[in-house]
């Protein structure tokens, strides 16, 4: 069976889950869709038992890990690194489910760093592998302290790129943000910029976070609420339902709405308070 493109996005979706990576599910027949749902089942578990293969651990564990990362798939751990799950809830959904508890933290750090091989493309030495696993293992006890390491793990792509990826995506975050400046008047979302500056969506959401501290759809907010500023400044007399079309925003009542929850007062308090200077965003 040939796969034509919209398969080898479809192939993606399933891997990342669709609601994650923002890749729109295609339309397949009921064969093909249980071919491609095969085929992403098949990289993930082959991804994750690579990645065991060469870690210090018995093969008895290997194998219990490898039967429980085959059943919970990447999902989870794809939304930690792109921060859309807590380290908290991962762990806590790991911990509801396992039966061998000894074996939660061998799980945790193969899902994960098979997420960040996917998302962002990280390619270690296998002696690498084994000293990371090395290190941390024996400081892992609890639910407390696996979230603290995956929390602190979640800098690990950051660290282990070479200045050339660094740069690279870089400048992919520097064109998603000068994409924003030009298009923030329009409704845009994660996956119409991922789309310009020539990445997958779950990537760009990852490598922005990082890059510059805040999630993509908070510098947006920011860029909308600082230009509302901007524009209730120049002309104090300009309508809310006007601001807000001109912030992209369809609504006054949203816009208004996003306003209050980021500045705590109204614009129209915020205007009549600030002695017309617009306030700094995070």
């Amino acid at each position: 069976m040939k796969l034509q493109t919209e398969d080898i996005r479809a192939i993606l979706a399933h891997v990342l889950d669709g609601s994650i990576s923002g890749i729109a599910d295609t339309k397949q027949n009921g064969e093909k869709q249980a071919f491609l749902e095969q085929i992403a089942l098949h990289y993930q578990n082959a991804l994750c038992d690579m990645l065991l293969s060469i870690l210090p651990v018995s093969e008895a564990a290997k194998a219990r890990a490898a039967e429980r990362i085959a059943a919970h798939t990447l999902a989870s751990a794809v939304r930690v690194i792109t921060f859309e799950l807590s380290a908290a809830a991962y762990v806590n959904e790991i911990y509801a489910a396992a039966e061998a508890p000894e074996d939660n933290f061998l799980m945790v750090f193969t899902e994960t760093l098979s997420a960040y091989i996917m998302i962002a493309d990280i390619n270690l030495p296998a002696a690498s592998i084994q000293k990371l696993y090395q290190t941390h293992v024996k400081a892992v006890v609890n639910e407390r302290t696996l979230a603290a390491f995956l929390e602190k793990s979640q800098n690990l792509g950051n660290d282990l790129l070479t200045p050339a990826e660094q740069e690279a995506y870089s400048s992919k975050v520097d064109a998603a943000r000068t994409y924003i400046a030009e298009h923030y008047q329009e409704d845009i979302a994660l996956e119409q910029v991922a789309e310009f500056v020539s990445v997958n969506p779950s990537y760009l959401s990852y490598i922005f976070k990082k890059e510059t501290g805040i999630t993509f759809l908070q510098y947006l907010t920011n860029v909308r609420m600082q230009k509302a500023c901007q524009l209730m400044t120049a002309d104090p007399g300009l309508s809310l339902e006007e601001i807000a079309i001109r912030c992209g925003y369809h609504s006054a009542s949203y816009f208004h709405k996003i306003f209050r929850g980021k500045f705590g007062v109204s614009p129209r308090q915020w205007l009549q308070n600030s002695g017309n200077s617009p306030l700094l965003l995070d």
